[in-house]
């Protein structure tokens, strides 16, 4: 996989699970009581810090988990059986 469409598809991965389209109206519902500067301020900050969330993990969280002993197989079936339980908890 060449550079670019690792890129593009990091990016699209990260739009969707962050969904800025979906969180606008939380946002805006949110900080309904600031004025629009404070609010652009309030949006900045949240953006550095969840950008800095990103980057941490993506360059920190693969040693993070050799370090601790986890496979990539083990959260997948930890993610798997919670996703289940999710589920079945939304049947009953």
């Amino acid at each position: 996989m060449d550079a670019q469409t690792f890129a593009t598809t990091a990016f699209l991965t990260l739009f969707v699970i962050i969904d800025p389209v979906g969180l606008t109206s939380l946002f805006l519902g949110v900080t309904d009581h600031l004025d629009e500067s404070r609010r652009k301020a309030v949006g900045f900050r949240a953006v550095l810090i969840a950008g800095g969330i990103l980057v941490t993990f993506m360059f920190g969280g693969g040693p993070l988990l050799e370090y601790l002993g986890v496979s990539v197989a083990a959260l997948q079936i930890a993610g798997g059986l919670l996703l289940f339980k999710l589920s079945f908890d939304m049947v009953l």
